[in-house]
């Protein structure tokens, strides 16, 4: 449907806000990057938010809707980037509604606020791990070897983490 106009009102200031933090490191190709979303509440307002991202870099993965608690103040934001995402920098912003169709029985329906713009830097990833396929047993022990490839070229040392793996178990490696 096509519109000629947009209706459009002067309105007390919304009761919370929203704000992603700038990450410091890009996400890389075949990885994640955690963004810190932080909620401001005004005095009184303890309803639970939902955020959800509506545009980002492309090749990004922009997760689902999320909620905010009544109370919390913070959520984190997980967004990826495809194999092939074009490298470079692009915006991202989320939105922010509250979850009740009326506000405190005020009866003009959710209240929506947008974060302010934010740059996600997309780069190569510093090293690439191959594998053989394994498997292991629950309760079973293994060793997994990697190949590892340098993609990026950096100086000095680092360490990989494996992540993902059974509550108790080490998975490092010095590269």
């Amino acid at each position: 449907m096509r519109v000629d106009r947009f209706a459009m009102a002067v309105t007390d200031p919304a009761p919370f806000a929203i704000d992603l933090v700038q990450p410091t490191v890009p996400v890389v190709r075949g990885g994640e990057l955690a963004i810190v979303v932080k909620l401001t509440r005004q005095p009184g307002f303890d309803d639970p938010v939902e955020f959800q991202p509506d545009f980002g870099p492309t090749g990004v993965g922009l997760p689902p809707k999320q909620l905010i608690p009544s109370g919390d103040t913070e959520a984190v934001l997980t967004v990826s980037a495809d194999r092939n995402a074009p490298l470079g920098k692009g915006p991202l912003y989320a939105m922010a509604t509250t979850v009740n169709d009326t506000y405190h029985g005020s009866g003009f329906g959710r209240i929506r606020v947008s974060s302010q713009f934010i740059e996600v830097e997309v780069a190569e990833p510093f090293v690439e791990l191959a594998s053989e396929p394994t498997s292991v047993r629950r309760g079973g022990r293994t060793t997994f070897a990697f190949d590892v490839t340098p993609k990026t070229p950096f100086e000095g040392e680092a360490e990989a983490k494996l992540l993902g793996l059974p509550k108790g178990e080490i998975g490092r490696a010095h590269v």
